[in-house]
C-alpha cells in the first residue's frame, strides 16, 4: 500500500522485478484523503445516492455537541479489548506481529472502498441497522487495516484504509444518526445520556491493523478465508433478503476482474480463471453462483451501452432493492432486453428499462408478483404475440408517441404548449412524476388552461402510450405490421384522434372553453328551439365545483379566472377516471350484437379467483318502469329481456363461466325471480347459489307504500342471489361500511333505503328526459287504475324509484373481492362509483345512448364532490383546497354585494303646463311595456305584469 495513492485509487499491485534493496530504501508518504464532509460526489456515479446519504448521516452526528472533536478523543475499552496504545502498537507492528485494540471508527477513511464497482442498497442497511442496531450496541467485527511501516495508526486518523466489508459499519453509522435526531428534542443533560452509549460504542471499534511495507500489495485479502466476498456471504446466512442476487454478482465480477488485470504484468483473466476464484467461497442460500456462463453474460452486460448509461444503471438497482421480490433477478432476462432493444442504441436501452419497470409497477400493484415478467413475454415466446416481445411492444409504443408528437405540431397552439405538453410526455418517469396514472391523476394545473384538443391529445398519450389497458389492440397492430397511423384507427381507439380534431385548434390558450357550465347552457338552448342536444344537467345533480364553474362562467376577474382554472384541472382530472375506469355500452335489441360491444373490454380481460371474483351483477327493478305508476309498485320482471343480458354476458365471456366468475342477481323482493334467474341464466344447473339476505329500515321504506293499506305488512327484505361455480369463498373480514360485522354473515344491513326527495342521495331528473333515458321499449304502459295525474314535462322525478343503495353495492364488492364489474343494468351508475372509489375496471349496459351520456355527466359530477370530502380513496387534496378557497371569495364577494346601498328610484319629471292625462298615460303605458325609463324600468313595488296590461288598456279605451 503505498503512500502516493488517493482514496481514489485501487490497490496497486508491486511489479514482479522489483528488488528487496529497492523496497528497504523507499521512503513511505503519508496518505492524504480528504475527510467525508469535502467527499465531492457525482450524482450518476454508481452509489452516489447511499454515499450521499451516509455524508449527510455524517453531517448531522458531527453537528450534535457531543460529538464535536470527535478525532481528538481517547479511544476506550467498552467493547471487551483494550483501547489503542502507541508503545504496543509500535512494539507489535514493527515484529510483523498483527496488533488488535479498541480504536475509534472515524480513525478511518469512510469514504474509501475495496470494491468501489460493487454496488450498495440502502434496504441492506436498513436490514443490518434493524438487527444489530436498533439500540446502542457495539460493533462486533473487527475492521481490518494495513499499516505501511514505519507510520503507525494514531499518526493518520481519519487517513485509515479498510479491507473489509463497509456494510456493518455504514449501518451503524445510519443507526447513529438517527438516534441523534431522535435526541434532538430532549434537555441537554438528558440528551447527553441517551447519547452516552453510542458515543461509547462509536470509540470502541474493535480493529486489527497488520503492518506490510511500502508498495506491497494486498489484493490476495480478496479471497483470503476472511475476506470482503466471504464476509458478504456470511451477513446473507443471517438474512435471506440479503443474499448476493444476480445483478450484485456481476458488479461484484467486473470489479474484480479489473483489479486482477490493472498493473503492468498482470494476467489477463478468463472466464475460467474468474469462476476458479469463486471456489472457495461458501456461498449463502439464495446467493447467485459463480459459472463460465454467468461471467459470460455479466461481461456481456456491462461492455453494452446498457451499463454506461445511468439512467439504465439506476433502473436495474431500483429492480434490485425489491429483495426476492425482484422479477427481473437473472441476468439471462437482462441480457434479453439488451438483445431485443439493440444493445449499441441507448435511447432504446432507456426507453425499455424504464418502462419495464412502470409496467412491473403499475400491472402488479407496487411490486406483488415476482413473475409478472417472464423470461417468455421478453423472448417473444408467449402464446398469442407471434414473436413479438414486451421490449418491442414498448418500442412500437414509444413510435406511437413521436406520431403523436408530430400531431401537435401541425396544431396552431401557442409555442408554451407543445413545449410543455413535449416535456411532460418525454418519458414514462417524467409523465408519473407530473400526470401519475388515470385512475391516480397527479395535479398538473397547467393543462386547466390548455384548448379542449390539446387535453385531448395528452389524454391519447396518457392512454396509448403510458397506460397499458390497450396493449392488446396495439399489439394486434404491430403483430399484423401495420404503422402506427392505421394503429390509431383502430375502432376501439380512432375515438382518441377523433377527439382531437373535433374541437378546432385555437391559438389562444385563454379564449379556451375550460368551464362545463357553458357547454350545459347551450345544450338547454339547443333543447327549447327544438333541437336533438343531450339533456341538460340539473343544479340538483351539479358538484360545487361545477356549481362554480356555472356561475362565474361570465366572470372576467383575474383571482376569478384564475380559481377557474385550478377548479377546472380537478374536473378534467375527475372526467379522465371517469373514462379510464367507466366504459358504457347501450343495450341493443340482438344479444350477438351486445355480446361483441362487451366483449373486449378492459373489465372482461381481468382474470378472477377465488375469493377475488370478477362480478357480473343484474338488477332486474332496473331494467325497466311502469311509467306514473313507478313509484307506487316494482317494474315487471321480463324475461326476454333478462335472458337476452346473461346470454350476452356468457357469451362475452368465453361461452364458460370460470372459477373466477361470480354472477350477481338481485331480486328486488320479488317472490318469482328465484324461478326467473334461474331460467335466463347459461349453465345455471352447474353452479353453486349463495344468498344473501339484505334488510332496511321500516323508517325509510314507509314511503313507499302510499297505495296499500296501513295493516298491509312491510316487506323489509331483499334477497341477493350469488351463482359461482365452486362453493363461494371470501376473505373473513369487517364489512366497508358496518365495521362491526363481517363478510362471513348471509346478512347485510339493515340499510337506509334511499328518499326519493334527497338530492344529494337520488339521481332526479326531468320527466322529459326521463323518457329519453329509458326509451320506448322500456318504459311500460301505466294501468287505468291509477288516480294519479301524469306528470308534465317540467316535473323533476327520480331517474330509478326503486334502485337500491350504493351501500349495497360497496358491500357487495368488498365481500366478494371484486377485481372488475360486468354491470348489466347500469341505473344510477352505483356499483360504476363503487368501482371508481375501489379503482376497478366495470363495464355498464345502459337503456340507451342518453342514458350513457347521461350517467357519464352524473358520474363526474360525483367523483368530483367525492374529491373535496376527506377520507376517502377519491380525495384530492389540491381540488379540495382550490375548491375551497374558490368558495370562501364566492361567498366574500356575496357578502360584498349586499352591503351596497340599494340605488335611489329615479325621480319622474312633472308633466308639462298644458300635457293631458291621456298623453302622461301613453308614455307611462309607452315606459311599461318598451321597458324605457320611468315606473316601466323600476317597477311599482308588488304590481304584476297583467296589473300593468289592464292600465294600458284603460289608457287606451
Amino acid at each position: 500500500m503505498g503512500g502516493k495513492r488517493k482514496a481514489s485509487d485501487t490497490v496497486p499491485k508491486a511489479k514482479a522485478g522489483e528488488k528487496k534493496a529497492a523496497k528497504a530504501k523507499a521512503k513511505p508518504k503519508p496518505l492524504v484523503v480528504k475527510p467525508c464532509t469535502e467527499l465531492e460526489l457525482s450524482k450518476d456515479s454508481l452509489n452516489a445516492h447511499v454515499l450521499a446519504h451516509l455524508a449527510s448521516c455524517d453531517a448531522t452526528t458531527l453537528k450534535e455537541e457531543c460529538f464535536a472533536g470527535i478525532l481528538e478523543e481517547p479511544p476506550n475499552g467498552t467493547c471487551g479489548l483494550l483501547p489503542y496504545d502507541a508503545g504496543v502498537a509500535t512494539a507489535k507492528l514493527s515484529k510483523g506481529e498483527p496488533y488488535c485494540c479498541a480504536a475509534p471508527l472515524w480513525w478511518l477513511n469512510l469514504n474509501w472502498e475495496l470494491q468501489p464497482g460493487v454496488p450498495k442498497y440502502k434496504c441492506r442497511l436498513d436490514c443490518l441497522q434493524k438487527h444489530f442496531f436498533s439500540k446502542a450496541a457495539f460493533i462486533k467485527k473487527e475492521v481490518l487495516v494495513y499499516v505501511e511501516m514505519p507510520e503507525l495508526p494514531h499518526l493518520n486518523k481519519g487517513q485509515l484504509l479498510a479491507f473489509d466489508s463497509p456494510e456493518i459499519r455504514d449501518a451503524f453509522r445510519q443507526a447513529l444518526a438517527a438516534a441523534v435526531n431522535h435526541a434532538r428534542d430532549m434537555e441537554i443533560t438528558d440528551r447527553q445520556e441517551a447519547l452516552k452509549p453510542w458515543k461509547d460504542a462509536m470509540l470502541s471499534v474493535p480493529f486489527r491493523f497488520k503492518a506490510i511495507e511500502a508498495e506491497q500489495h494486498v489484493t490476495n485479502t480478496l479471497f483470503s478465508p476472511d475476506s470482503i466476498i466471504q464476509e458478504r456471504e456470511d451477513v446473507g446466512v443471517l438474512h435471506e433478503n440479503m443474499r448476493t442476487s444476480a445483478l450484485m454478482r456481476s458488479f461484484e465480477v467486473m470489479d474484480l476482474k479489473r483489479q486482477l488485470e490493472s498493473g503492468e504484468n498482470a494476467e489477463k483473466q478468463t472466464k475460467q480463471s474468474l469462476r476458479d476464484k469463486y471456489s472457495d467461497i461458501k456461498m449463502a442460500k439464495g446467493s447467485e453462483p459463480v459459472t463460465v456462463t454467468f461471467v459470460e453474460q455479466a461481461q456481456m452486460i456491462h461492455n453494452s451501452a446498457a451499463m454506461s448509461s445511468p439512467r439504465v444503471r439506476n433502473i436495474l438497482l431500483r429492480f434490485d432493492e425489491q429483495g426476492l421480490e425482484n422479477p427481473m433477478d437473472s441476468l439471462h432476462k437482462i441480457r434479453e432486453v439488451i438483445v431485443q432493444s439493440d444493445k449499441t442504441k441507448t435511447d432504446n436501452l432507456e426507453w425499455n428499462f424504464e418502462m419495464l419497470f412502470d409496467f412491473w409497477q403499475t400491472c402488479s400493484e407496487g411490486g406483488g408478483k415476482r413473475d409478472n415478467i417472464s423470461l417468455g413475454l421478453l423472448e417473444g415466446k408467449m402464446t398469442g404475440w407471434n414473436g413479438k416481445s414486451l421490449p418491442q411492444l414498448f418500442l412500437y409504443k414509444r413510435s406511437l408517441l413521436h406520431f403523436l408528437w408530430k400531431t401537435m405540431e401541425k396544431m396552431t397552439w401557442h409555442s408554451e404548449v407543445k413545449e410543455l405538453l413535449r416535456s411532460v410526455t418525454v418519458s414514462v418517469v417524467a409523465c408519473r412524476r407530473h400526470l401519475g396514472t388515470l385512475d391516480k391523476p397527479a395535479a398538473f394545473e397547467q393543462r386547466a388552461g390548455w384548448p379542449e384538443s390539446a387535453d385531448a391529445l395528452l389524454l391519447a398519450i396518457e392512454s396509448l402510450v403510458y397506460s397499458y389497458q390497450h396493449d392488446e389492440k396495439i399489439l394486434a397492430s404491430l403483430k399484423n405490421r401495420k404503422s402506427v397511423e392505421e394503429c390509431l384507427k383502430h375502432a376501439d381507439l380512432k375515438h382518441f384522434m377523433e377527439a382531437v380534431d373535433k374541437t378546432p385548434p385555437d391559438g389562444n390558450v385563454d379564449d379556451a372553453n375550460d368551464g362545463i357550465g357553458e357547454e350545459e347552457d347551450d345544450g338547454e338552448c339547443a333543447e327549447e328551439e327544438g333541437g336533438d342536444a343531450l339533456p341538460a344537467v340539473l343544479d340538483c345533480n351539479r358538484s360545487a365545483a361545477e356549481m362554480f364553474m356555472h356561475n362565474s362562467s361570465a366572470d372576467t376577474d383575474d383571482k376569478v379566472l384564475e380559481m377557474r382554472n385550478k377548479i377546472n384541472m380537478g374536473v378534467k382530472g375527475a372526467e379522465r377516471r371517469v373514462k379510464g375506469l367507466v366504459k358504457l355500452v347501450a343495450e341493443t335489441s340482438e344479444s350477438s350484437d351486445l355480446q361483441a360491444l362487451i366483449a373486449n373490454t378492459s373489465a372482461l380481460k381481468v382474470q378472477g379467483s377465488k375469493k377475488h371474483y370478477n362480478v357480473t351483477v343484474v338488477d332486474a327493478k332496473l331494467l325497466c318502469e311502469s311509467g306514473v305508476q313507478a313509484k307506487y309498485r316494482p317494474p315487471p320482471t321480463r324475461q326476454t329481456q333478462l335472458t337476452k343480458l346473461l346470454e350476452a354476458a356468457y357469451g362475452a365471456k368465453g361461452s364458460d363461466w370460470t372459477i373466477g366468475d361470480a354472477i350477481v342477481a338481485l331480486d328486488g323482493g320479488k317472490a318469482d325471480f328465484e324461478e326467473k334467474i334461474l331460467k335466463a341464466l347459461p349453465q345455471a344447473k352447474k353452479l353453486h347459489l349463495t344468498k344473501y339476505y339484505v334488510t332496511y329500515t321500516s323508517e325509510s321504506l314507509e314511503g313507499r307504500i302510499q297505495r296499500q293499506h296501513q295493516e298491509t305488512s312491510l316487506n323489509q327484505m331483499e334477497c341477493v342471489y350469488v351463482f359461482t361455480v365452486e362453493p363461494l369463498s371470501v376473505i373473513a373480514r369487517p364489512r366497508a361500511t358496518m365495521p362491526t360485522q363481517t363478510t362471513r354473515g348471509n346478512v347485510i344491513g339493515p340499510l337506509t333505503a334511499v328518499k326519493w326527495s334527497d338530492a344529494k342521495e337520488c339521481w332526479n331528473i326531468r320527466w322529459v328526459d326521463k323518457k329519453k333515458m329509458l326509451g320506448a321499449e322500456n318504459l311500460a304502459v301505466p294501468d287505468d287504475k291509477g288516480e294519479e295525474k301524469a306528470c308534465k314535462n317540467s316535473d323533476v322525478i327520480p331517474a330509478l324509484f326503486w334502485e337500491s343503495p350504493e351501500t349495497l353495492a360497496q358491500e357487495i364488492c368488498h365481500s366478494l373481492g371484486a377485481v372488475a364489474v360486468l354491470d348489466l343494468s347500469a341505473g344510477s351508475g352505483h356499483w360504476a362509483l363503487s368501482c371508481l372509489r375501489l379503482r376497478l375496471p366495470y363495464v355498464g349496459v345502459t337503456l340507451t345512448a342518453t342514458h350513457s351520456s347521461m350517467l357519464e355527466k352524473k358520474l363526474t359530477s360525483k367523483v368530483l364532490s367525492l374529491m373535496s370530502v376527506s377520507g376517502n380513496s377519491l380525495f384530492d387534496a389540491a381540488h379540495a383546497s382550490a375548491l375551497q378557497e374558490a368558495t370562501k371569495g364566492q361567498e366574500e364577494n356575496t357578502k360584498n354585494q349586499k352591503k351596497r346601498p340599494a340605488p335611489k328610484p329615479k325621480v319622474r319629471p312633472e308633466p308639462a303646463v298644458g300635457q293631458n292625462a291621456g298623453e302622461g298615460g301613453q308614455d307611462e303605458a309607452d315606459g311599461a311595456a318598451g321597458g324605457g325609463s320611468g315606473g316601466g324600468e323600476e317597477g311599482e313595488g308588488n304590481t304584476s305584469r297583467e296589473d300593468l296590461l289592464k292600465k294600458i288598456r284603460m289608457t287606451m279605451a
